[in-house]
């Protein structure tokens, strides 16, 4: 099983950018916010999302994948009042949550020697 490490596509301002999510990434992430990602998401879950953790955390894995924007920008894109832009950011959020779902390998198991 694989945690992250495959390649990602996400979608931003109508642009598809592909890149390799790494733990080193999440950890740089969740170090340089003091956050952690899960505690971010399992708020917005329940219905009570921290905008401005959310807008750190999405602007950081967009300039990841080579998007440059600041998480002002991303803040603005959820304030904004602009229903397509919110459901832009709801879409990359959705998409986030998706790299940090675990990769099963398919791969049948060897047969024990006998």
């Amino acid at each position: 099983m694989q945690f992250v490490q495959r390649e990602f596509t996400i979608t931003w301002k109508g642009r598809e950018y592909t890149f390799t999510p790494t733990l080193r990434l999440l950890r740089q992430i969740e170090a340089e916010g003091n956050l952690s990602i899960m505690s971010v998401a399992a708020e917005a879950a329940n219905g009570r999302p921290q905008t401005f953790l959310l807008a750190f955390l999405l602007s950081r894995v967009l300039r990841a994948a080579g998007v440059p924007v600041t998480e002002d920008e991303l803040a603005a894109e959820l304030w904004g009042g602009n229903a397509a832009s919110a459901e832009e950011v709801l879409n990359l959020y959705a998409a986030v949550m998706g790299m940090l779902a675990p990769v099963v390998d398919e791969k049948k198991p060897d047969a024990p020697a006998e």
